[in-house]
């Protein structure tokens, strides 16, 4: 799923930084997510349980690639 390039937009990266969540994370929860559900204004979750903990990503698929909206740890896996 992923072979299409990643952009972070700067509210994610921030919230990867404080939440210590890397990039290549991400990109797996993307490829491989547990689950995958629509969020509001057409953006799409992945969530999926990684590191020891859940992790939800926002994004948007489009032509061109994915722009990851935020990254959120849900709890405790």
């Amino acid at each position: 799923m992923n072979a299409k390039p990643i952009v972070y937009s700067r509210h994610a990266h921030g919230r990867m930084r404080l939440y210590d969540i890397p990039a290549q994370q991400v990109a797996d929860i993307l490829a491989t997510p547990e689950l995958r559900e629509p969020s509001i204004e057409g953006r799409m979750n992945a969530t999926k349980a990684i590191a020891g903990r859940r992790v939800r990503v926002t994004y948007i698929e489009e032509d061109q690639g994915y722009v990851i909206i935020t990254v959120t740890p849900l709890d405790d896996a």
